[in-house]
């Protein structure tokens, strides 16, 4: 190939580079766009109760303390790996469990997160049906929960549990709620109930709850 005719085909492939550029740049800008608009709140639908608190524990004692203030048994399990012999047994090695759970509710990938354990009814078409759903994940940090709520995970499979679900993120914790279609309303309960082991973790007698936890974030 002569000297002249590369010079040739060099000339046209900066011709053709120099016609699509405009095209490339507008669809490249475009779709930084339409992500830059969906991220804009990256929390956006989640009340934001504390980054760093409750610390890591045991929640089958929260499980507990909610039933208390609710008034009623709301059929959760509790699930983790942080201590054996407390709750309902271990979340890694459950996998029946889990099988049943990913039915009514999106887990996060074992190999993305870790996560210590649940409190949730969410299994239990039952008690959502009384009660409402809840499903209450616990990350091994607070980083890993941050991460979780940044992804805008879909928490429930149902449409309507979906649609109609509160979101919290306390600490380690991320807390989601969804009214039943018929009966109780519980969100401003589990509202209160972040709130109390947020600030109190560690029992409820005597918990008097800091301004700055009771009114974080968003009220639902």
């Amino acid at each position: 190939m002569s000297a002249r005719v590369k010079v040739l085909l060099a000339v046209l492939g900066l011709v053709v580079v120099v016609a699509i550029a405009p095209f490339a740049y507008g669809a490249v800008t475009k779709h930084l766009k339409l992500g830059l608009e969906a991220g804009e709140d990256p929390y956006a639908g989640v009340t934001i109760v504390h980054r760093q608190l409750p610390p890591s524990t045991v929640p089958d004692e929260w499980a507990h303390r909610l039933e208390k203030q609710a008034g009623t048994d709301l059929g959760l399990t509790v699930r983790q790996d942080w201590r054996p012999g407390r709750g309902d047994g271990p979340w890694l090695r459950a996998t029946a469990f889990q099988r049943r759970l990913a039915q009514a509710v999106n887990l996060p990938a074992p190999r993305d997160y870790r996560v210590m354990g649940v409190v949730t009814n969410a299994e239990d078409p039952a008690a959502v049906a009384a009660h409402g759903a809840l499903f209450v994940l616990w990350f091994q940090t607070p980083v890993d929960a941050d991460t979780w709520i940044r992804s805008h995970p879909k928490v429930f499979t149902d449409p309507g549990l979906e649609k109609a679900r509160t979101t919290w993120w306390a600490g380690f914790d991320v807390v989601s709620y969804a009214p039943p279609a018929s009966g109780t309303d519980l969100t401003d309960k589990v509202d209160h109930w972040v709130r109390s082991i947020t600030a109190c973790p560690n029992g409820e007698q005597g918990c008097s709850i800091p301004a700055h936890i009771a009114t974080a974030g968003a009220k639902p």
